[in-house]
């Protein structure tokens, strides 16, 4: 959003009289999201931890929650620079609806609300996407229990997620980085 803002305002167009390279602005714009991307991670583990001492049940060890950030972290990078891209390819009037429908779409894709693993087929379509296996990885780190019994493990599911996310991670940064240059380019001239 901060992204289709300053390009609405022509704020990055005068920036663009500076010596920075479109890289330099893009790793400016994900410097921030980084921050704000912990800060909320911190503030949901925290948000954990007072709903433990509320419902008087045992919170993850503090291993578990540096390897809940640890697996979260490829999302919170594929995020923040799809955040980047949508942002340069749409202005500020619909970067916001559209980011919208995207992480409403990563939730329900992603087994964030309900239990992905008993619905079938739908499970296999998401097991293609990277939201799915990113759950799945943080529910392995905090020790979490299926529905089904059992907890979740490193098993096949685990491990040939890497694929989705490490390509949809690298596509995202990628593509940022393309857009955000020909939008430059464009704007400038």
């Amino acid at each position: 959003l901060l992204v289709s803002k300053d390009r609405q305002t022509f704020f990055l167009q005068r920036l663009y009289s500076s010596p920075m390279k479109a890289r330099d602005f893009v790793l400016g714009y994900a410097l921030v999201g980084f921050c704000i991307g912990f800060g909320q991670t911190l503030i949901c583990i925290l948000a954990g931890l007072v709903t433990s001492w509320v419902s008087n049940t045992a919170f993850i060890s503090l291993w578990q929650v540096l390897l809940l950030i640890a697996s979260q972290f490829p999302m919170l990078v594929t995020n923040v620079f799809l955040g980047i891209l949508f942002g340069t390819l749409f202005n500020d009037k619909s970067a916001p609806g559209i980011c919208s429908v995207f992480i409403s779409l990563t939730g329900i894709l992603g087994g964030c609300w309900m239990p992905i693993e008993s619905m079938g087929g739908f499970q296999t379509f998401c097991r293609f996407l990277p939201f799915y296996p990113s759950v799945y990885w943080g529910r392995i780190a905090t020790n979490a229990s299926q529905m089904l019994g059992g907890t979740y493990a490193f098993d096949l599911i685990a491990v040939w997620g890497i694929i989705p996310i490490a390509v949809c991670t690298l596509t995202s940064v990628l593509l940022a980085f393309v857009f955000f240059k020909r939008g430059m380019n464009k704007d400038a001239s």
